[in-house]
């Protein structure tokens, strides 16, 4: 009988609100009281009939059924329910009416009885529950109403087939809201315990839920940090994954959580034992809670260790942050700096003191523009990272380049909270790469803006002369003898007056106007904005007397002079590359036309370069095609009247022009640098031939003569290539004459002197060529291995006319002889000439009064030279 009261009591209470401990008793006890109000109201009602009062019986059942609906729609309307209770409400009111006007006092009493499971079982049971409860009380209805109809219905027994029927509709709700209230139990569990799971298996501290000292539960962290799998640790008891000296505390506090009902606050330090045996120590924070209807604890278990690593890492991170190279700097949400590094405050001079709780921008060096830091903010402030280099400024106010990198940091929400700031100084860089880009666009000698630079500033001056129908002019300057002077005194001088040179023009320009070195002793001039070409004759007549004044070089006195080329625009051009070659072409014209002067383009000087550029083409394709020759030129011993030797002299027999004569190739040979190779050529040909005449059986002593330009002189592999050509022909040292002009001997680099004395002392005889040329004192004669003088034909050609050229050409032989040297005159054409030489005590000559230049097959050695 309790059981089943307390069911009745659970299935009414359920579906009035969510259960609870509390709730569910408090609401119990209400329903019992409204259920014992009914049943006494019944009572009493049954009393009256028996004691013959039907008046009151009738009405105190319809108060008590009225009240039975008035007070749960009141209670119900309290918590909310409006619509129940204004249902419950609405039936109570009409159920009073309807008793008040009743004829049959007992028909309102059944009825009343039998309306409140039809009222509760529509409201509360589904269909299937409410089918029977209704078929319940309609088949005790009838057989009221049918035992009435027969006249013997006692009062009390129908007041009790109404009592049964009420109770059968309450009993089958109860029934099935016993059942509903059980599923919802048990899914709430399976629902908090799936809750559980899931938030155990995502936690990062280890839960072990323990019941009765065993666990029941542990999620995969706390198993790491045992060792085991999940499954193993379950089947042991918790005292073997407790160090033993700590076991007791563990249970005492484990007994404490479950006896006090969830109170034992704080944090506790314990030591487990993992599966391998080594002791691990954790911090244990400890709750109350039910697993399956049984009182368990919950233990969340944190590795001391993992958090004394964790701090170790963060020490680590610390201490990198404050030795970093980089600056870091970080701020809060609105720009406000909370820390700087020690690199932070090397790079920009600031204290932390100093900057703590200042903006950013006391570093801003306003030279990057407003739209640069809207950017910046911009891309922050929507959570990216920004990247670029700031120009910012020192507390000494001394500018610096920084790579800077700013990064949003963000709070588990998503919520931007800090920004981090990382830097570094590329000051160092920055000057680098400007330097870099110096040197792309200028000259590294003379600092001088090079071809790049000129190129693109002569684009712009084009630009703006066409939008304003003006004049620009480009100037093609070359040095008249430069590689003469580089020859002789070296490089380094040639590069320092180069340097000088440029210094001058830039100074004698005009605001706006450019001047830039293309290498070698090519500079070029740029004129912009002009009105007309008359502007640009001045200007070029300015820059030849620049040249005028001789440049002071290690107390030397140089004079040079300077070819101009000049090309204009629109006129000669309206591009660069063309101005360029036809300002080119027409200094070219100006070396032709005497040098030292200036020149304007004209259409006729482009085809004149066109043929100078096929004739250097085909000169380099000469070598290769075995077009060179050679021809011999006789020396005469005057003494014996034969050949004492012959000079081997470069002929370039061209297919379509013939024989071409050196003047016209010798040049070109230079400025190219084939003169090396074909160098290298001659003198191997020439020994060669020397060797076909020995074997010949040529009687004579016979010695080949053979030029060296100053190129190959300069060349230190020289003497390698002597000694490999003697060791290929055979013949002796003594047999090479090498020819050497006097400039080259005087003014090349120190390695001169060695290379002489190396060529000697394998026997090779020495000789200055062209000498009296030459620009300094003869005290070389004494220093060099010298063997013989070869006078310059400039002398000999006037010796029999001009009395000064006769004395200079005395002067040299008696000196040469004085100084045991061989003495050979050249150029001789006439017999004054050999008059003047033979009596000044000259004991060899060449030229054409004796031969000109033959082929080889042509020379004959053994006979006397006929006079």
């Amino acid at each position: 009988m309790n059981k089943s009261w307390i069911a009745i009591r659970e299935g009414l209470v359920a579906p009035l609100a969510p259960i609870t401990d509390a709730e569910q008793r408090r609401q119990s006890r209400l329903l019992s009281a409204l259920l014992l109000f009914v049943l006494a109201v019944g009572g009493m009602s049954l009393a009256l009939r028996l004691v013959s009062l039907p008046v009151l019986s009738p009405v105190l059942a319809v108060l008590g059924a009225a009240l039975l609906l008035l007070l749960p729609a009141y209670w119900l309307a309290r918590r909310g329910e409006y619509r129940l209770g204004a249902a419950l409400t609405a039936g109570s009111t009409a159920l009073a009416c309807f008793g008040v006007i009743a004829i049959d006092p007992y028909d309102v009493l059944a009825y009343t009885y039998l309306l409140l499971p039809v009222v509760l079982g529509s409201l509360f049971l589904p269909l299937r529950a409410a089918v029977p409860a209704v078929a319940a009380m309609v088949t005790l209805a009838g057989v009221t109403v049918l035992i009435r109809t027969a006249g013997s219905l006692d009062i009390t027994l129908g007041a009790q087939l109404s009592s049964l029927a009420m109770l059968s509709g309450l009993i089958v709700l109860a029934a099935w809201q016993r059942n509903q209230v059980e599923n919802d139990r048990q899914s709430r569990l399976r629902q908090n315990e799936e809750n559980l799971r899931s938030l155990a298996a995502n936690a990062t501290d280890g839960i072990i839920v323990v019941a009765r000292e065993h666990p029941v539960y542990i999620n995969q962290r706390a198993a790491e940090i045992l060792g085991y799998r999940p499954n193993q640790i379950l089947k042991k008891p918790l005292e073997q994954l407790v160090r033993p000296a700590e076991w007791p505390k563990v249970r005492a506090l484990l007994t404490e959580m479950v006896a006090t009902g969830g109170h034992a606050p704080g944090q506790h330090e314990a030591g487990f034992v993992t599966k391998s045996g080594q002791e691990v120590a954790v911090e244990i924070t400890a709750a109350r809670t039910l697993w399956q209807d049984t009182p368990a604890v919950l233990l969340f278990v944190r590795d001391l260790g993992q958090r004394q690593r964790a701090e170790e890492q963060m020490r680590k991170l610390s201490h990198a942050i404050e030795q970093a190279a980089d600056a870091v700097l970080i701020t809060d949400r609105q720009g406000v700096i909370e820390y700087i590094n020690p690199a932070f405050e090397q790079i920009t001079g600031y204290s932390t003191a100093e900057l703590v709780g200042k903006k950013p921008n006391m570093l801003s060096s306003g030279r990057q523009d407003p739209e640069f830091y809207r950017s910046l903010w911009h891309t922050i402030t929507g959570g990216d990272v920004f990247t670029d280099i700031f120009i910012n400024k020192r507390k000494d106010g001394t500018l610096y380049y920084e790579e800077k990198t700013i990064t949003p940091l963000k709070d588990d929400a998503g919520r931007i909270t800090h920004f981090v700031s990382t830097g570094r100084d590329i000051s160092e860089r920055m000057a680098a790469q400007e330097r870099m880009q110096y040197l792309a666009q200028h000259d590294v000698l003379t600092g001088l803006p090079n071809r790049a630079l000129f190129l693109d500033r002569l684009q712009q001056a084009l630009a703006r002369a066409r939008w304003h129908d003006r004049r620009v002019a480009v100037l093609f300057i070359d040095l008249d003898r430069f590689k003469h002077i580089n020859d002789s005194l070296g490089h380094h001088i040639g590069d320092r007056l180069l340097i000088e040179l440029g210094g001058r023009l830039e100074f004698n320009l005009r605001d706006g106007d450019t001047v830039a070195h293309f290498g070698g002793d090519e500079f070029v001039i740029l004129l912009a904005d002009l009105a007309s070409e008359q502007d640009v004759p001045p200007i070029a007549r300015k820059t030849l007397a620049t040249l005028e004044h001789p440049f002071v070089i290690e107390q030397r006195e140089l004079y040079v002079t300077g070819s101009i080329g000049i090309s204009l625009y629109p006129s000669d051009g309206h591009e660069p590359l063309v101005l360029l070659k036809n300002a080119d072409a027409a200094m070219y014209r100006a070396k032709e036309t005497g040098k030292n002067n200036y020149q304007f383009y004209s259409a006729e000087m482009s085809a004149k370069a066109f043929e100078r550029l096929t004739f250097e083409t085909q000169l380099r394709r000469a070598l290769d095609r075995d077009e060179f020759l050679l021809h011999y030129q006789p020396i005469v011993d005057l003494e014996t009247g034969k050949i004492s030797g012959v000079e081997a002299l470069l002929r370039w027999q061209h297919p379509e022009l013939g024989l071409v004569t050196p003047s016209d190739f010798i040049p070109v040979l230079e400025e190219t640098g084939l003169i090396v190779p074909v160098g290298e050529w001659v003198l191997r040909t020439a020994c060669n031939q020397t060797r076909v005449w020995q074997q010949a059986g040529a009687r004579v002593p016979l010695r080949i003569a053979v030029n060296l330009s100053g190129r190959q002189f300069r060349d230190k592999s020289i003497v390698a290539l002597v000694d490999q050509v003697l060791k290929e022909t055979g013949i002796e040292p003594t047999a090479l004459e090498l020819e050497i002009t006097e400039s080259v001997l005087m003014h090349s680099q120190d390695g001169c002197e060695d290379i002489l004395h190396a060529l000697h002392a394998r026997g090779v005889r020495l000789a200055i060529d062209d000498f009296g040329t030459g620009y300094s004192s003869l005290s070389y004669l004494k220093r060099f291995p010298i063997h013989a003088l070869k006078i310059d034909r400039s002398f000999v050609r006037d010796v029999a006319t001009d009395t000064e050229d006769a004395s200079i050409v005395r002067a040299t032989i008696a000196m040469a002889r004085s100084l045991k040297l061989d003495v050979v005159a050249e150029g001789l054409e006439s017999r004054e000439q050999l008059d003047v030489i033979r009596d000044a005590g000259c004991h060899e000559v060449q030229g054409f009064f004796f031969a000109h230049p033959l082929p080889a097959e042509r020379v004959i050695l053994d006979e006397p030279v006929p006079n």
